[in-house]
């Protein structure tokens, strides 16, 4: 256990229950139920201190998000058992629910346990008895289950009759529409760090830091919210805490469905913040936050962004304020914070605002503007270039939604709203209408022009891309693919690859091939060769586990026969 890290006896249960009409999520799930359990005070066991108040931060941000939550605290397993009945009787017919458990967990003979407040461990007996078998209770979910399950997971307790093995252990196959997510891998513990403070009101645990604002966050689907799940976690450890996701059935719905509760919803408690902006991790920061800044306070204000991810600093002036900040607030846990590491605003706002630092010391100012093209388009290359979020930064949300639908224009989509009628009468005759169905529209755009369409939609939503890298430099070259953008062949998950489009490939070239099948299903590398594959997808990479198992299956007969066809030729 890295120094600083302390285990967390310690489980919280999320179930998510989506409505599925063959296989399909309604566009507004109607109905969302909660219920959501802490304890803290165990009678036969360690007491904890954050399972409660862990809970109540949980239900605040369901609440936001559109859920009728039903709170239980210190409850014993009659109450934990009557509470699990009234809310399975209620949610019946839900089309989203929820249901949430901070407390002691363990595991026993291979099975996890959920411990109530009187819960006895004099026996393995004993404390199956007055626990909560966890596969049983999957088991009776799955009984009146209307669509999806997600259950997410954050335990560390080893069992207390076995001098081997720490954590959870993992669970058979789950039941179709099933996804678990772990806060760690199986077997391995959960951390407690301090986290938290500015960040979501009060210091917490990385698991429930990453999940609160991960939901105070729009994502585009559950997957790609728990991916920055997954990347929270792992960048707050230093990569000592990996969560893992399990599934079975059809995932669609997953791409669909939605939690997003506002940042400012939660009546999150008020505490005295070290940082100048503490949004900069989630939002763009703006000329007129940045222009009225001293030279001084630009260098903290950028340097604070390292400092959230625990960098630990190496110059006299970069120690003295690391030795001023709360330790609720920074642990010096890594002795680098790359790109990916951070969120893309983040990424962006270092370069904004050594920007300002640089025109600063320079005697210069620095006056923000529309970008002047010299042409019609708004962004003109944005069909033959992918682009990147530094040229999305410091557009207005007017010019973003242009940016996106002179893409469709560009593609002859026929307009309906008055918006969109005198975008098309701007362009003049470079504008030639072809239909109004914008789905027909989006088959004909290529695949830079949709990843630049889903670019610029997660900035309009205010969520930015799922990742957004800098591209390698000219001495990684060797390893990049040729032409064509980041995939070597886009449609290696819909087709067979031919030896004619192999043969003549470099070894580099081949492994990209086949990593990047990998990559399109979340595999999280820990080569370099990989890092710099996912560095150069950029947005178009979310990711997911390293569990090999797990990205294998996921994919279809397509991909495992090109990686067997790519394998020889390597």
């Amino acid at each position: 256990m890295p120094p600083g890290l302390i285990s967390r006896p310690c489980l919280i249960l999320l179930s998510v229950w989506l409505f599925l009409g063959a296989g399909r999520l309604p566009a507004n799930a109607e109905t969302r139920l909660a219920w959501t359990v802490g304890v803290d005070d165990y009678q036969h066991a360690n007491k904890l201190k954050n399972g409660v108040s862990a809970t109540k931060l949980i239900g605040e941000y369901l609440g936001a998000a559109g859920f009728e939550v039903d709170p239980q605290y210190d409850v014993d397993k009659a109450g934990f058992e009557q509470g699990f009945d009234r809310f399975l009787a209620k949610s019946a017919s839900a089309d989203l629910r929820i249901l949430y458990f901070s407390g002691h967990g363990v595991e026993t003979g291979g099975v996890n346990y959920l411990l109530p407040k009187d819960a006895a461990a004099g026996s393995e007996a004993e404390l199956r008895a007055t626990s909560i078998s966890l596969n049983e209770w999957i088991k009776r979910l799955s009984q009146t289950r209307a669509g999806t399950d997600i259950l997410i997971l954050d335990c560390c307790r080893s069992s207390p009759f076995s001098e081997s093995g720490s954590g959870l252990a993992d669970v058979p196959p789950v039941p179709d529409h099933t996804l678990l997510l772990f806060a760690a891998q199986p077997g391995k513990v959960a951390y407690d760090l301090p986290l938290g403070g500015a960040r979501v009101g009060e210091p917490v645990s990385p698991f429930t830091l990453a999940l609160v604002e991960s939901f105070s966050t729009p994502h585009d689907s559950l997957l790609s919210l728990f991916g920055e799940v997954t990347r929270i976690v792992m960048s707050d450890t230093n990569n000592q805490q990996e969560p893992y996701i399990k599934f079975s059935g059809n995932i669609s719905s997953l791409h669909r469905a939605r939690i997003y509760a506002p940042r400012t919803s939660p009546s999150a408690p008020e505490v005295s913040s070290p940082w100048f902006f503490p949004h900069s991790r989630h939002a763009l920061l703006t000329h007129e936050e940045l222009n009225p800044l001293s030279a001084e306070e630009l260098w903290r204000a950028r340097n604070e962004i390292f400092a959230r991810h625990g960098y630990r600093f190496k110059t006299e002036k970069g120690r003295a304020f690391a030795s001023s900040l709360d330790p609720r607030f920074y642990r010096p846990l890594k002795d680098d914070v790359q790109d990916y590491e951070m969120t893309p605003y983040e990424v962006e706002n270092v370069a904004l605002i050594k920007q300002y630092e640089d025109a600063l010391n320079a005697g210069h100012t620095v006056t923000p503007s529309r970008p002047n093209t010299g042409s019609v388009w708004l962004i003109p290359n944005s069909s033959t270039a992918q682009l990147r979020p530094t040229d999305l930064a410091g557009l207005s949300r007017d010019d973003l939604w242009v940016a996106r639908n002179e893409i469709f224009a560009r593609r002859g989509l026929i307009f309906q709203s008055d918006r969109g009628k005198a975008l098309c009468r701007r362009l003049g005759s470079v504008y030639q209408p072809v239909s109004s169905d914008q789905n027909l529209i989006y088959d004909k755009l290529n695949t830079v022009e949709q990843a630049n369409v889903d670019l610029i939609a997660r900035f309009e939503l205010g969520a930015g891309p799922a990742a957004s890298y800098p591209m390698p430099s000219s001495s990684s070259s060797s390893s990049m693919p040729s032409g064509g953008g980041a995939w070597m062949f886009p449609d290696s998950g819909q087709r067979y690859l031919t030896d004619a489009e192999l043969r003549g490939l470099s070894s580099s070239q081949l492994r990209w091939a086949r990593n990047e099948i990998y990559a399109r299903h979340g595999y999280i590398f820990s080569s370099d060769f990989g890092k710099t594959l996912t560095r150069q997808l950029g947005s178009d990479y979310r990711p997911v586990s390293r569990d090999m198992s797990l990205i294998e299956s996921r994919m279809n007969q397509f991909e495992r026969a090109n990686i067997e066809k790519i394998s020889r030729y390597e």
